[in-house]
């Protein structure tokens, strides 16, 4: 809620109505319950006279609504993140808003908690048997939270050790409590946060470690693209007269398709464009700290592109004014990219090979790359190559 309304908005709504009403009402089942000497079955509908039992009912509803909505679009927003910065695999992205980039909807993720959440009244079948897995998700957040404020007081805000210290390890230890007193309710229907938790954190460790093989790979079969220019540049290769425009993880290293055309095709591109796309850990970069572009030499365009993990990427809006500029006519040029086809180890030994595995699983379901970086289809080129991870 605050990365979609602002932390103003969050302050004078928490301040001004959240809290005060959820003071008043607790306070009032807990008078009621002090009144009754506990006998008291529902609290919340209890307090209210009996003629305003439907319309407290339909409030419950409407906040019901609006708190599984928050918590449809911060998951949207979290997923974001998750791609931009290489933690979660690439999925297809709406935009529902032109005034606000951070209103997105994404379908697979939403038919996702959809198919969990008609499982999960399915295997529960009553709130009440949802207490346990409630408490422990609860407790587990709160304690996560602590350790990310924690780590942001030791490197990001400049507080002193001796303060950051003691601080946190009061909110660390208060929390840590809450976690291992709901542990023991783990059989009871615990152990279902705990699963998904789990599920979710193999899911983006192994995405991430799979990312950073392929790197390694690409680096074995690849060479520098100053290398690669030299020696084009001396050999007997057919000139394609348009500007081929293809994509570097590194930036340093030629691309697979660029080095699969001239090896395999025997051709070139009368001007070559490589781009290199990185994702800052700030949420959006300005205009002007984009772009940086180099030549290497006589024919090659190395661009960088830098974006925020909340903008949307659109790699033919972005660097369509630096073509220019270099007399690159944007019309004509053909987007290349590399389809890596990653096979994992057919006989798993290890739990390394099994984070291969997954890897390879979620990198066949992910959103294509002409679709992320918004390439028109019409004049981009896909180039399949297979990618073996071995451990």
């Amino acid at each position: 809620d605050m990365g979609h309304f602002g932390r103003g908005v969050i302050r004078v709504a928490w301040f001004a109505v959240v809290m005060p009403c959820l003071l008043l009402n607790y306070f009032g089942q807990g008078a009621l319950m002090l009144a009754r000497n506990g006998a008291v079955e529902n609290p919340f509908f209890e307090i209210s006279p009996d003629w305003f039992g439907i319309p407290l009912l339909a409030l419950a509803t409407v906040a019901t609504v609006i708190a599984s909505q928050a918590m449809i679009t911060g998951a949207f927003a979290i997923a974001r993140q998750a791609i931009e910065i290489g933690y979660f695999p690439p999925m297809r992205i709406k935009s529902t808003s032109d005034q606000n980039s951070l209103h997105i909807f994404i379908p697979r993720l939403n038919m996702a908690m959809m198919t969990v959440t008609l499982a999960i009244v399915v295997i529960f079948q009553s709130s009440a048997r949802l207490a346990s897995a409630y408490g422990i998700a609860v407790a587990v957040s709160m304690l996560m939270t602590s350790v990310l404020f924690f780590y942001w007081m030791m490197k990001k805000s400049g507080w002193p050790k001796l303060l950051a210290i003691p601080l946190c390890a009061v909110f660390v230890l208060l929390d840590s409590s809450y976690v291992l007193s709901n542990l023991m309710k783990t059989f009871e229907g615990g152990w279902l946060p705990l699963l998904m938790g789990a599920f979710v954190l193999t899911a983006m460790v192994a995405w991430h470690r799979g990312l950073e093989k392929l790197v390694d790979r690409h680096l074995e079969y690849t060479e520098p693209l100053v290398d690669f220019a030299a020696r084009t540049s001396r050999a007997p290769l057919s000139l394609v007269k348009h500007t081929g425009i293809f994509f570097s993880r590194t930036g340093t290293m030629a691309p697979v398709p660029l080095e699969r055309m001239a090896d395999m095709l025997h051709i070139k591109f009368a001007r070559m464009v490589i781009i290199t796309i990185r994702i800052e850990s700030r949420p959006y970069v300005r205009a002007e700290k984009r772009l940086f572009a180099e030549t290497i030499g006589t024919n090659i365009l190395k661009i960088e592109v830098h974006y925020g993990y909340q903008q949307a990427i659109n790699i033919p809006a972005t660097i369509g004014a630096t073509l220019a500029e270099h007399g690159i006519d944007t019309d004509e040029a053909l987007y290349i990219i590399g389809h890596e086809r990653v096979i994992a180890p057919p006989d798993p030994g290890n739990v390394f090979d099994l984070m291969n595995i997954l890897f390879a699983i979620l990198a066949a379901t992910a959103e294509r790359s002409v679709d992320r970086f918004c390439l028109p289809a019409t004049r981009t080129l896909e180039i399949g190559y297979p990618v073996h991870l071995q451990d």
